[in-house]
């Protein structure tokens, strides 16, 4: 499998996210938001979900809120079997620009099978 030299770094996050799941805490939440405000600050991307007729992929959840789909890694879009989904990579601030340009869409959940983590539009303005 090729691998996009624009996800090259993500697995940081990743391995963070591990971290954070383990044991919430305010001090990995905030490790994690730094190293994605890194990947920012390097040009990192992420993988954006699109569906079938190649609108990028929302969740909705139980609150009705809805919600961008995004990944750190190609792998990470399947890990669950079923959900085998296309995409393409993006900066990751243009895709925070995206989210603020777009009514309804509260955020984005970042690797959505397991270990993920919301952000808002709260959290997107201090990382930018």
């Amino acid at each position: 499998m090729q691998i996009d030299e624009n996800l090259i770094g993500n697995e940081n996050i990743e391995t963070a996210l591990v971290a954070m799941h383990k044991f919430m805490s305010e001090e990995n939440l905030a490790n994690v938001l730094t190293i994605i405000k890194k990947r920012m600050e390097e040009k990192g991307h992420l993988f954006v979900a699109v569906d079938a007729a190649m609108k990028l992929r929302t969740i909705t959840l139980e609150d009705k809120t809805v919600w961008f789909v995004v990944f750190t890694s190609v792998d990470e879009q399947l890990v669950k079997k079923d959900s085998v989904v296309s995409g393409f990579t993006a900066p990751i601030s243009q895709i925070f620009d995206m989210v603020k340009n777009s009514e309804g869409i509260e955020g984005v959940i970042l690797n959505p099978w397991h270990n993920s983590l919301k952000i808002d539009r709260r959290i997107m303005d201090l990382l930018i």
